[in-house]
């Protein structure tokens, strides 16, 4: 009887471990704060809050468009949790990224963000992508 547990536990180890599978991304539509449409106007600026840990090295960083700029500089807010706004932030604690971008060009385009270290493996954990419309 162990030896045919033993076997099934081995069997479906195995098979989990060799068995091709994607990486776990999460879906763009469940990231609070990723917006599906945005229409701005040319020379408009507009600011993106995605949800980030600021100091674990992570950041939002956007693919190039030439319908807009981007804003280089790294902003973040604190994410209230509690119903003491005024306790002190530890380490790790929830933050937003904002990212602020200006339309620089007229047209249409999809806009992707990807949420990674820019060192090391640069492995993609999460990604925001919306459609964005600049008009004159």
């Amino acid at each position: 009887m162990h030896a045919i547990a033993l076997f099934l536990s081995i069997t479906i180890f195995t098979y989990s471990c060799s068995s091709p599978q994607k990486p776990m991304m999460k879906n763009h539509s469940l990231i609070e704060g990723c917006p599906e449409n945005i229409s701005i106007k040319l020379g408009q600026t507009y600011a993106i809050k995605l949800p980030a840990i600021e100091g674990t090295g992570y950041l939002w960083i956007p693919k190039p468009s030439a319908f807009i700029s981007w804003d280089e500089d790294e902003k973040y807010e604190k994410i209230i949790t509690n119903s003491n706004p005024n306790e002190p932030e530890m380490v790790g604690s929830p933050t937003r990224q904002i990212l602020t971008f200006k339309g620089i060009k007229t047209g249409r385009s999809q806009i992707v963000l990807e949420y990674m270290r820019p060192f090391g493996s640069r492995k993609i954990e999460k990604s925001c992508q919306f459609n964005l419309n600049v008009t004159p």
